[in-house]
């Protein structure tokens, strides 16, 4: 949808400002409720004559002009004040004419200025125009304000130009035109016309009613679907028309879409490459191709925030191809899951497979902005267990910053393509401004347009794209200067050339510019401030959040916080801003972050770090932003002791995994920052605090202990998940494990408590795991050891003896040292060994066959036959063991089917009075265990026997005392043998030959 703007320019500046900035983006917005995008003409520049003569100009802007208006039909605003506006030659205008339809040749009779012509041919010329154009009539500003400079721009040229403004009027009022008067007031100060709030105010009502008849009533959806509609706008009214470049590699990628060969395909490129550009001709290409397409946009809507509502997305496009009712109850917002993740994914995984069968087409998943989702890492993770269940007509495509393979640890099982986005090279460059001039109707002058793409950062397609916004937002301000310069299109050149030499040279510096440039619109102060919040943080704040903070800044001054002016901020800025679903508003581009945090000074950077943490401090454990953000401000404020008290006061047990995985999540962000300093410094302080006396040590003493639990809870349990398998972030975790170790060994000796033992005995092995992960095998080797010394001073910990020597032996054959490796897995079998004789069962088994094979593959690789033969040859014996086992035990369970009938069928005889019936089967159950006593020497069967026995003395006793006498004996010598051979420890390999005797 596109509205044209009509009037005369100089006089109505201010008008096409306030459009601009107020107007449209609240119709914007307006508008994509419905699913409609808008676009606002406004011909104040953008119409290249520069190398043109007079006449050739004036012929290319008035057809320029009617070309714009069909595009736009039947959408026109007009203003009109006391300017008639610019005639041109009558020639012009029948040349002009001449282009379009016969019946619109008597424009050309008449002698008419540009915005009269624009008038007669967008609202009058043809019937049912009128009812979709508006009219605004701006009433006189009095002569006596204005300066002699300002009166031949804002009065009437003369008496005929008055006179055919007139009769203008007069024709749209006999032709029933929706027409509203309006007053404005002039600044003297600032020569300007000022006091418009009225109009915007009439225009938004009258624009909304005149859209809503055309739209039709909003109906509500599904947030589900509401998400769908918000991803399919996003992808193909907004992003498919911005396409311009990468086309092979469209084509390419679009081929291994429907090849079947992966299930994810992952488009990895900086922000700001034109990933979701290209992502939008993919889902499009997919849909021509008939592939069943759900678009998903992270982070473009409260409805896409997180990742279990991305799921719960997927689930909600799959059981409608599948005609199921959803597993969500209906709800027009998404209340949260009484479902968990995981069960979650088993579901997903169910409708994939049951797609799979039903429908012939591919389905296509497209997930943009993946990495912009918090707890992105927990999202990561499950969709690896989804990927590794997908049928093969199934594919994700996936679009981020980082590299998703190696960040998600994907495995050989997930079949999966990494395309990476480079730079715009030279002919991409002139492609993608080429498709924003045709988007927004604005033509640059070819000089400009060079200048524009010998930037160092024009490669870059949101470089281009800000740039140009930039030169969309051109306002009356810019006008003046460019007026100043000479007027026309000389003037508009040669500003635009000013203001892309002097514009920052990266993209952060864009950024700001932009903003900067917004916020000088609306309101400076508090806009700035606003920005600069938003840039100190992560992820974004609340309005609420901005309100408190800005009131606490202002508080000696008492300053409102202008909600008005922050929407307006927001609606001109759309593009730049969403709202994740807690709230936050947060920029669509780390650019925008990054540009505005530069600008400050380091000075202003602590204010606000430190304001955001007194907020943070402030807020609820159960807060999402204090979740989310407070471990990073502490960091960044320093605040050691404040971060410990947190952490030991949560009272929440129920929640303390979510708070857990919470400052886990930040102390992992910080540690990347600063090689885990910090956190170094957190455990090292809760010591000193732990061991010196401190103002009110007694009243949280109790806080600090409970911390360092959790503290030692979380760098053990939670910290390594966020770590990825790359060397250096490694390296880090080992070192904070270090310094914990080091904690946990003083609050052992202190304390002695099971709590810090237990940390004490599991510190060593993990950092030993992870310097052995990072090849550091001296290391790996020094820390395997002290763990053993720690299980012989303090008891064994969850690793046993044997698991230990195993990972020695391992380390030890990396290094190349195979003696020792052999060594040690003769001591880890051995201490299996023991444990399997201490046990007299094969529960063992398993686990000692594994050790015997992995120290048979050892010696195989080492070449060693004999040892190798020796393994194996145990391995299978314990193997054969096993299985005869387990086939007596299935006969088994058939014996005891049938004494169990045998029982129940006296017991029935014995009820009836049947008395010798019964004890026949009594006698028969008594036979049936007599003959599996003679079979069976195996602990847990003889045990059931013996239990078996005392059953049937019982039921037996009130029809064969003789009988029960017999069975009592049986279950005492059975007891009897039971006690000798345990307290005898038969040693395992004699298991096999009295297995086979006994039998």
């Amino acid at each position: 949808m596109k509205i044209f703007v009509s009037s005369t320019f100089k006089d109505m500046h201010a008008e096409r400002d306030m459009l601009q900035l107020d107007v449209f983006p609240e119709i914007e917005e307006f508008a994509r409720d419905f699913g409609e995008e808008l676009t606002l003409i406004d011909l104040r520049w953008g119409i290249d004559t520069h190398s043109m003569e007079d006449d050739q100009s004036a012929h290319k802007i008035l057809s320029v002009c009617l070309d714009e208006i069909d595009n736009s039909k039947p959408y026109l605003i007009v203003f009109l004040g006391e300017r008639y506006g610019w005639i041109p030659d009558k020639k012009l205008i029948e040349n002009a004419v001449k282009q379009k339809a016969p019946e619109f040749s008597y424009l050309a009779e008449l002698e008419k200025s540009v915005t009269a012509l624009e008038i007669e041919y967008g609202a009058l010329a043809e019937k049912g125009l009128i009812d979709h154009c508006l009219f605004y009539f701006r009433k006189p500003i009095p002569v006596e304000k204005l300066s002699p400079e300002y009166r031949s721009l804002y009065c009437s040229e003369g008496e005929e130009a008055k006179r055919k403004l007139e009769a203008l009027k007069s024709k749209i009022i006999k032709s029933g035109g929706h027409i509203k008067f309006y007053s404005v007031e002039w600044d003297e100060e600032k020569s300007c016309v000022t006091g418009l709030a009225e109009l915007k105010e009439l225009i938004l009502t009258d624009l909304k009613e005149l859209t809503k008849k055309d739209f039709g009533e909003k109906k509500p959806l599904p947030w589900q679907k509401k998400a769908l509609k918000e991803a399919e706008f996003f992808f193909f009214k907004e992003m498919l028309k911005r396409f311009a470049a990468r086309s092979q590699l469209g084509e390419d990628i679009t081929r291994e879409i429907f090849s079947g060969s992966s299930n994810l395909i992952v488009l990895k490129g900086k922000y700001g490459f034109g990933k979701s550009t290209l992502m939008a001709k993919l889902a499009a290409d997919a849909q021509e191709r008939n592939a069943h397409v759900l678009p998903i946009v992270c982070g473009l809507s409260k409805n896409t925030s997180n990742y279990l509502d991305v799921f719960r997305q997927i689930a909600y496009f799959l059981e409608n191809l599948l005609d199921l009712p959803p597993k969500d109850e209906k709800s027009f917002k998404p209340d949260r899951s009484e479902l968990p993740v995981a069960k979650w994914i088993e579901y997903l995984a169910d409708l994939f497979a049951a797609c799979s069968q039903k429908l012939a087409e591919p389905i296509v998943v497209f997930v943009d902005d993946a990495d912009t989702l918090p707890y992105y890492h927990d999202f990561q993770f499950f969709i690896k267990r989804l990927l590794a269940r997908l049928p093969q007509n199934v594919v994700f495509v996936l679009a981020c910053a980082d590299d998703f393979a190696t960040s998600a640890k994907l495995n050989n099982k997930i079949k999966y393509n990494v395309y990476e986005l480079d730079v715009l090279d030279p002919k991409e460059k002139e492609l993608v401004l080429a498709k924003l001039e045709s988007l927004y109707h604005k033509e640059l002058p070819l000089e400009v347009k060079n200048k524009l793409l010998s930037k160092k950062e024009s490669p870059y397609p949101l470089y281009l794209s800000m740039m140009y916004h930039r030169l969309l937002m051109f306002d009356s301000d810019d006008f003046k200067e460019i007026v100043r310069l000479g007027d026309g299109i000389e003037g508009q050149t040669e500003y635009m050339l000013r203001l892309i030499e002097e514009a920052p040279d990266d993209i952060g510096g864009v950024a700001a510019m932009l903003m900067e440039e917004a916020a000088n619109r609306i309101n400076k102060e508090l806009c700035q401030e606003v920005l600069r919040l938003i840039a100190v943080t992560r992820r974004g704040l609340r309005q609420n959040d901005l309100v408190n903070i800005y009131k606490k800044r202002n508080e000696e001054y008492k300053a409102e916080f202008s909600l008005v002016d922050f929407y307006r901020l927001k609606k001109y800025m759309r593009p730049y801003f969403f709202e994740r679903n807690d709230g936050r508003y947060d920029f669509t581009y780390e650019d925008f972050r990054l540009g505005l945090s530069k600008n400050l000074s380091e000075q202003e950077l602590k204010q606000l770090q430190k304001e955001i943490f007194a907020l943070l401090e402030a807020l609820p454990d159960r807060d999402p932003v204090h979740l989310d953000e407070y471990a990073w401000f502490a960091w960044k404020c320093d605040k050691k002791q404040h971060f410990l008290m947190r952490l030991g006061r949560y009272s929440n047990e129920l929640l303390l995994d979510l708070y857990a995985n919470s400052t886990a999540k930040g102390l992992h962000d910080i540690c990347l920052n600063d090689k885990g300093q910090w956190l170094i410094g957190v455990l090292k302080e809760a010591i000193e605090l732990d061991s010196s006396a401190w103002p009110l040590k007694e009243y949280y003493g109790r806080y600090l202990k409970v911390a360092i639990s959790r503290l030692y809870n979380i760098i053990c349990y939670y910290l390594y998940s966020y770590f990825n398998s790359s060397t250096d972030e490694l390296k880090v975790l080992a070192a904070i494990r270090e310094q914990a170790l080091q904690n946990a060994e003083y609050m052992a000796k202190k304390y002695g408590s099971a709590e810090s033992i237990e940390y004490l005995r599991l510190l060593p092995h993990q950092i030993a795991s992870l310097y052995e992960l990072c090849k550091m095998y001296d290391e790996a080797l020094a820390y395997y050891q002290k763990t053993l010394e720690i299980y012989d001073s303090w008891g064994p910990g969850a690793e046993r003896y044997e698991e230990i020597y195993n990972r020695i032996a391992d380390v030890y054959k990396e290094c190349g040292k195979y003696d020792q490796a052999l060594e040690y897995y003769r001591k880890a079998i051995a201490l299996a060994e023991l444990q399997a004789k201490e046990m007299w069962n094969n529960g063992p088994f398993p686990e000692l066959i594994s050790y015997y094979e992995r120290a048979a593959e050892f010696c195989k690789e080492w070449g060693k036959d004999e040892t190798m033969t020796e393994f194996l040859n145990k391995a299978s014996s314990l193997k054969e063991l096993l299985q005869r086992i387990a086939d007596d035990g299935r006969y088994f369970a058939l014996t005891g089917n049938l004494l169990k009938g045998l029982l129940d069928g006296a017991a029935e005889y014995k009820d009836d009075g049947k008395i010798a019936e019964a004890l026949k089967a009594y006698q028969e159950a008594f036979e049936v265990l007599e003959n599996e006593i003679r079979k069976w020497n195996k602990t847990e069967i003889l045990m059931i026997l013996g239990e078996l026995y005392e059953q049937l003395a019982d039921e037996s006793e009130a029809v064969n005392n003789k009988l029960a006498q017999k069975c009592t004996r049986r279950s005492l010598q059975i007891r009897e043998c039971l006690t000798e051979e345990s307290a005898a420890g038969e040693w395992y390999y004699n298991f096999d030959t009295k297995w086979q005797k006994v039998k």
